[in-house]
């Protein structure tokens, strides 16, 4: 019977795809850590098997689980010491721990393996292939009858490990340096170049932690009798271990006995131990742990109870530096590279960057320029895996010490800028960016006469991007940063401004999810800016409306979609005290009446080009999608610079298919699903609208008389507009002016009116009457035509006396009258003689019913 622990691991480890219960699984064994701390070792050594699971979702369970123990024990005000145990094993010598001054990562390069994936085959401690061994066995005889025969041994098989490894003319092993044999190497090279005064004292320091290690074990397991039983063909080998003292002088007796230490302390080491793992599963899950681990409890990394606070500060810089230079030769040498979405994914190189920084903030200065300068060696290199571990490990250094960034930027800034303005290859590149985003305030303020070149290298980069480039996305964030960060608009002529959002405009339709998000981002921050320093035209800013409203019409992911909202919504209220430019934009070629016309399109009819509400002025900005897709093209044609141009795949959700009010995946879909997700769309661009107009028509404390006299005029076009469509015999425009009025409630006084065509009267007209829309007009004719056929061949039946008596009109009811309750008066004979008819009538009556609910329910 499994306990509720084992219950909770068991959910770690397989979950599912519900991340939810993995995660309140992880937060349960939190909460137990909390209640018995002592149990924490024990709780982690668990922990430390799913960390190396090859399942993704178990190792980032397992990392929460590791969150929530740490969380746990890090006392009520996070900076508490956490509780103390009994090590099994001894500490590491700080003789043992890496120093910078020992390692060149040069050489480390040059020397150490490359950590891939390791999936190819299985690879043991020695570098010998099992499947060689297998099959030069095989090729001698040594079958599995004669090795069990032989024990199972290979070294009673006669075959050594060295055997198996080939040799080059001049006696060179062909067998590539593990990292730690090329650590090493580096580091007694180093060493071994000191004066020998040094030399002497680190041999000694070396014997005299030697000699505590061996002295500081507890237990061994000891191999005390092999016992074969011979049973026919099958041997049985049978291992006793037990538990023996180890013998200790008198002299050292008491300095060996257990010690307490930090609680952590044993499963950091073991995850240490692993970082440097063949297989890239195991090197991932050690990252996260650690990531996870150092969140709360970094301070208290090697430090122990019984030392004395000199030496326990000591100790503690020393773990600190030797976890550093770990991380970075992971960062130099582990090259798994994913191209599965818009981006590289590198998760060993990522989460070693991301433990990297949480480390930073406990090294001291001088460590801390030691890791940067190793860092910036990465980057140098020409390969782009290391050249990309070392600027992930400088974007979270800067990231992580924001207030060391006035010092730091200055060294490591020529080195971005180089791989920003070189652009030979895209992903190195998005790193470069990426590192500038968390620090752009503070690049503004260190280093401002950087700030142009860097400015007009971006724009020149965006202008030649092209779809699938992972470095848009930076490009487009380290744009939107520097100018929150103190880039002026004031710098730009209007001209400029008017460029620049032209520019950023057609990435609304990119094909990239996180593009089109950040390109909302980008436009709403940009406009704002321009309004504010007076410099952005009122044609311009329509634009900028019209095509954040059009981006929510066509979205067809709901996260998007309210990432396009919030940054609309972002824009008004940054345009609170501006009124009256944004009640002109409004205005700009009848803008309101042709958005208001686009969130009328039908759910399956694609926008086409030659729609009729495209924009009256040729010079502005294209209006309606149709006109988008064909100006996008030519723009994507000139950017790309690619043979034959192409029509940009642009579609409601960024990809191909033409364009659709919530985009053209759900076309497939049943009709309730894409009546599901239009509707959808129809509400989020209509409350975008609503804003809009509301926004414009509040009253301001300063508003001038120009201002007020623009607003009336909007005022007046949205009385006209809903009243338009409210008389209209289109449900659907019905239900979007009524649901634009719905959003305009906190202005009605100022578009109500007072006269019989008021929106008001408009709007009780609406609940009042009963219309026979258009839409059903096809579904009417039909449900006309087959029960007119079904009285026709009723009557050349002879029934005609149990008809009921209909008009010259056949409406709903009649027609339910008269496949209901007249077809049930018929006689079985007459039934089943206009059967197929009567069928055929059914099923019209029951389509137009049902559609002329739908639409009454608008």
């Amino acid at each position: 019977m499994t306990s509720r622990l084992d219950r909770l691991y068991h959910l770690l480890e397989s979950g599912g795809q519900q991340q939810a219960v993995r995660k309140s699984a992880a937060v349960q064994i939190g909460e137990l850590a909390r209640s018995m701390p002592h149990e924490a070792p024990q709780l982690l050594q668990r922990l430390a098997k799913l960390l190396r699971s090859r399942s993704w979702d178990t190792r980032v369970a397992a990392g929460q689980a590791v969150l929530a123990i740490s969380a746990a024990l890090a006392g009520p005000d996070g900076n508490s010491r956490p509780p103390a145990c009994q090590r099994v094993r001894p500490p590491t010598s700080d003789s043992l721990l890496l120093q910078f001054e020992e390692l060149d990562f040069a050489k480390i390069v040059r020397t150490g393996a490359r950590l891939l994936s390791s999936d190819a085959e299985t690879v043991d401690e020695t570098g010998v292939s099992q499947v060689d061994r297998a099959s030069l066995e095989q090729r001698l005889g040594l079958d599995e009858r004669v090795s069990s025969h032989l024990g199972g041994s290979r070294q009673l098989a006669g075959i050594e490990d060295d055997d198996l490894r080939l040799v080059g003319s001049s006696g060179k092993v062909y067998s590539t340096m593990s990292v730690e044999s090329a650590v090493e190497f580096v580091r007694q090279d180093s060493r071994s170049r000191k004066r020998p005064a040094e030399s002497e004292e680190d041999s000694a320091s070396a014997d005299a932690a030697a000699a505590d290690s061996a002295a500081g074990a507890v237990k061994f397991a000891k191999l005390e009798s092999i016992e074969e039983e011979d049973q026919g063909d099958d041997q049985k080998v049978k291992l006793e271990t037990e538990e023996a003292e180890v013998k200790q002088s008198d002299s050292v007796s008491e300095k060996n006995q257990p010690e307490e230490d930090w609680v952590f302390a044993e499963f950091a080491d073991s995850l240490v131990r692993d970082m440097w793992h063949q297989e890239w599963e195991v090197r991932h899950g050690v990252a996260v742990g650690l990531r996870e681990l150092l969140r709360h409890h970094r301070r208290w990394l090697g430090r122990r109870p019984c030392q004395r606070d000199d030496d326990e500060e000591s100790h503690h810089q020393r773990c600190v530096e030797d976890l550093s230079l770990r991380l970075l030769c992971t960062l130099a040498l582990d090259q798994l590279s994913d191209f599965v979405s818009d981006e590289v994914i590198a998760p060993v190189r990522e989460t070693c960057g991301q433990v990297l920084g949480l480390l930073s903030t406990e090294l001291t200065q001088h460590q801390l320029g030691c890791v940067v300068s190793s860092l910036l060696c990465l980057s140098r290199q020409p390969h782009w895996m290391i050249s990309y571990g070392g600027l992930l490990g400088i974007k979270y250094i800067l990231a992580s010490r924001p207030r060391d960034a006035a010092d730091l930027l200055p060294r490591v800034y020529s080195e971005i800028f180089n791989h920003i303005a070189a652009a030979k290859d895209d992903d190195v590149m998005a790193s470069a960016l990426s590192a500038l985003v968390p620090v752009s305030t503070e690049l503004c303020n260190s280093l401002p006469d950087r700030l142009p070149q860097l400015v007009s290298t971006l724009w020149d980069l965006l202008a030649r991007m092209d779809d699938l480039s992972p470095a848009t996305n930076t490009i487009l964030s380290l744009l939107t940063a520097l100018q929150a960060g103190g880039v002026s608009p004031d710098q730009f002529t209007e001209a400029q401004l008017s460029n620049q959002l032209q520019t950023l405009l057609p990435f609304l339709y990119d094909s990239l999810r996180s593009v089109r998000e950040t390109a909302g981002r980008a436009v709403a921050a940009f406009a704002s800016a321009g309004c504010a320093c007076g410099r952005l035209p009122p044609a311009c800013l329509a634009a900028v409306l019209r095509h954040l409203y059009q981006r929510c019409l066509l979205e067809e992911l709901p996260e998007t979609r309210s990432a396009v909202r919030a940054s609309l919504l972002k824009l008004l209220d940054d345009l609170s005290d501006k009124v009256g430019q944004l009640a002109e934009a409004l205005l700009v070629v009848e803008n309101v009446a042709e958005m208001l016309a686009l969130a009328t399109q039908p759910s399956r009819q694609e926008f086409l080009e030659d729609d009729p509400f495209s924009a009256a002025d040729p010079a502005a900005p294209p209006a309606t999608p149709g006109v988008i897709l064909g100006r996008l093209a030519t723009f994507e044609s000139r950017r790309s610079g690619s043979v034959g141009g192409g029509s940009s795949s642009c579609s409601g959700g960024g990809g191909g298919g033409g364009l659709y009010i919530g985009g053209s995946s759900s076309l497939s879909d049943s009709v309730e699903r894409r009546e599901a997700v239009v509707l959808e769309a129809r509400l989020f661009a209509l409350e975008m609208l609503s804003s809009m107009c509301s926004a414009a028509l509040r009253p301001a404390a300063a508003a001038t008389a120009a201002s007020a006299e623009r607003g009336k005029l909007l005022a007046e076009k949205i009385r006209q507009l809903t009243g338009c469509y409210l008389v209209s015999k289109l449900a659907t425009h019905r239900f979007v002016a009524g649901l634009f009025c719905s959003g305009l409630s906190e202005v009605s006084a100022a578009i109500s009116g007072d006269d019989s065509n008021s929106v008001r009267q408009g709007l009780l007209r609406c609940l009042t009457e009963v219309v026979y829309f258009e839409e059903s007009l096809l579904h009417f004719k039909q449900m006309q035509l087959d029960c007119r056929l079904l009285l026709g061949e009723l009557k050349e039946a002879g029934a005609s006396a149990a008809l009921p008596n209909i008009g010259p009109v056949l409406s709903l009811e009649a027609c339910k009258t008269l496949v209901g309750p007249a077809a049930a008066k018929l006689t079985a004979e007459l039934r089943d003689r206009v059967a197929a008819q009567l069928s055929a009538a059914s099923v019209s009556v029951d389509k137009c019913s049902a559609l002329i609910g739908l639409l009454n329910m608008r």
